[in-house]
């Protein structure tokens, strides 16, 4: 007897259509277990008129076709060996998908730490350890709103929280034990250098939660010493977050607008450091009591 391909759909918070996966239960449990506070539900066959994304289980892995790749050619570069690998591709094109869909907003790459008053920003520059660091304030009992990507409401300013967990690049750096006792406490879906981590409750913002964006710290890494804070301009801030922002289909105007009020409300800062240890420490001074 002929086995039919074994259809689920599934549709997640409000995003156009849900998702066809065909054979691939295990994927859809590690995408669960990075998500806080999307609505992610099954539905049927007669209820899924449209699927703007399918993704399928074949001999060689898991291939993705959206909107962006409809081609076979395409979709063959889309094609993803073990479900770790595939669970990144799916995450990386849920918020291309998600700021599609929500163009009130601009989208910064970078993340965000929140304390008592507001969000502490950390606009993203390549090697400046922002990941890490993020995830060593959440073992420090910090609330993570975004570890990758910063929506910023056009009118409110707001940074606006995406539910995703923080992904980290192992090896982890050898002079942070307590970093790295947490890591391997809350280690979740992880192959090679991909490391997703399941924060205790409570630590991950859920999706559309909202924060006042109060500071900018700007990240440099160097090679040894004691970490330092030091005030900067709102015009590095501002040339900074310019250069990590990635809407494309807003005006410039708007957007810029929108950046330099974000940067004139805030309180600016350098970090150097070269042991994420010493950065923690340094922050609480302008962190609050968290």
């Amino acid at each position: 007897m002929l086995r039919l391909p074994h259809h689920r759909f599934v549709q997640f918070a409000d995003l156009s259509g849900p998702v066809r996966f065909t054979g691939c239960d295990d994927l859809i449990e590690a995408i669960e277990s990075i998500l806080c506070g999307w609505d992610v539900r099954e539905v049927s066959r007669d209820q899924a008129s449209w699927s703007p994304m399918r993704v399928t289980r074949t001999r060689e892995g898991y291939r993705r076709v959206t909107p962006r790749h409809p081609t076979p050619s395409r979709s063959r570069d889309k094609l993803r060996p073990d479900v770790v690998s595939a669970l990144c591709g799916f995450h990386f094109e849920l918020i291309d998908w998600f700021s599609d869909e929500h163009a009130d907003r601009t989208y910064i790459h970078g993340a965000g730490v929140e304390s008592e008053d507001g969000l502490t920003l950390f606009p993203a520059l390549a090697k400046a350890g922002k990941s890490t660091l993020t995830v060593a304030l959440a073992a420090e009992g910090r609330r993570i709103h975004t570890d990758d990507v910063v929506p910023v409401d056009l009118e409110t300013g707001e940074a606006v929280a995406l539910g995703i967990a923080p992904r980290l690049r192992p090896p982890l750096p050898e002079n942070a034990p307590a970093l790295r006792a947490f890591v391997e406490e809350h280690s979740g879906p992880a192959r090679g250098n991909r490391q997703y981590i399941r924060l205790p409750e409570g630590r991950l913002a859920p999706l559309g939660a909202r924060a006042p964006i109060q500071r900018i710290v700007l990240l440099k890494r160097k090679k040894s010493g004691p970490a330092r804070l030091k005030p900067v301009s709102a015009g590095d801030a501002l040339e900074r977050i310019i250069l990590q922002n990635f809407t494309r289909e807003l005006p410039a105007g708007d957007i810029l607008d929108t950046l330099h009020r974000v940067v004139e409300g805030a309180d600016c800062y350098k970090l150097r450091y070269s042991a994420v240890d010493d950065a923690v420490a340094a922050l609480p001074t302008i962190q609050g009591d968290g």
